[in-house]
């Protein structure tokens, strides 16, 4: 997980907050209840059961009567198109490639379902892929942590990743560790496509480092100019990628600093 900027996107668009007030049949009555059910405990069994039970009456409803909420996030272009600009059409949480406007989803960090008031809120709004979106859902932890936001602080310098794809927390128990496990970071199909991308740097660095003729100084310089392309460019993977690079240097010449 690289980190994100939100700075420089037209979020929220234009005429944003006038749509968000036509979702609901009376937003004054739905901010009341949205409030009030936000007080209730992260554990409480009215909150875990979901808004909608607590206050779909102040949705708007299907024609079986049934309450929904209004899909704004996905169905005005200018909010998508502004969250792969973010990301650089990656997922937020994995940097998996979007190949496909239809198989990248606006995911609510904080899900609606526990956090009302939060469900048009643009800043709450990242790029995900299927398998992270599905993973998770509307799971929130139930101790008073949060996951890793990708827009805040270094997320990359929360988790390790190794040469054969994998992923770690740096802390044990800590928030790191329930991102993994909650977005299935560590899921088989992803590793294996994290170990491919790793193997098609790492193999051409491997080489450089074992000549013996290339003075260091000139290594150096080339294997910073390949993270910076890896950074750079929109890559699957960029954070692995790179973090392996650096151990892979570090065991090579472990009294050099890349």
């Amino acid at each position: 997980m690289r980190r994100l900027k939100r700075d420089g996107l037209n979020l929220p668009p234009a005429g944003w907050d006038q749509k968000v007030d036509a979702a609901f049949p009376n937003k004054a009555a739905f901010d009341q209840k949205a409030a009030e059910f936000e007080q209730l405990d992260i554990d409480d069994d009215d909150r875990q059961q979901g808004f909608k039970k607590f206050g779909g009456h102040t949705m708007a409803q299907t024609s079986s009567n049934k309450p929904t909420w209004k899909t704004l996030w996905s169905s005005v272009k200018a909010v998508k198109d502004e969250l792969d600009k973010m990301s650089d059409g990656r997922c937020a949480y994995c940097e998996q490639l979007i190949n496909a406007r239809r198989s990248g989803q606006v995911e609510h960090f904080k899900p609606k379902s526990l956090f009302p008031t939060l469900t048009y809120d643009v800043d709450n709004y990242f790029l995900a892929c299927n398998g992270c979106n599905g993973a998770k859902s509307d799971k929130w932890p139930d101790d008073g942590t949060s996951y890793i936001r990708p827009d805040e602080g270094q997320p990359s310098r929360r988790f390790t990743f190794t040469e054969d794809g994998r992923i770690k927390a740096n802390i044990a128990g800590s928030e790191s560790e329930t991102t993994i496990k909650d977005f299935e970071l560590g899921r088989g199909g992803l590793v294996r496509a994290r170990k491919v991308a790793i193997a098609q740097t790492i193999g051409t660095l491997k080489d450089l480092l074992d000549e013996p003729a290339i003075p260091v100084d000139i290594k150096r310089r080339l294997v910073r100019k390949q993270i910076r392309r890896v950074q750079s460019q929109p890559t699957g993977y960029s954070t692995a990628i790179v973090q392996v690079i650096r151990e892979t240097w570090s065991r090579a010449l472990p009294n050099d600093r890349l």
